[in-house]
């Protein structure tokens, strides 16, 4: 079990975390996960995450 004081790096993050991280705006974010550029694991109607992975797999592609 992790000790209070490590980080732990989530698995998913919802779609305004993933902008965030991806350096992108929240509308390019939605419109990327429409089009399923970016994977979204549905939660829910209404509630779409993003893996963790996803998001790193993204900024290698975009890197390159």
């Amino acid at each position: 079990m992790p000790k209070q004081t490590e980080l732990t790096k989530p698995l998913a993050v919802g779609l305004q975390e993933a902008a965030r991280l991806l350096g992108i705006s929240k509308s390019l974010a939605y419109k990327l996960a429409a089009t399923g550029e970016i994977p979204t694991v549905s939660m829910g109607e209404r509630r779409r995450i993003v893996p963790m992975a996803a998001i790193e797999k993204l900024v290698a592609q975009w890197e390159n």
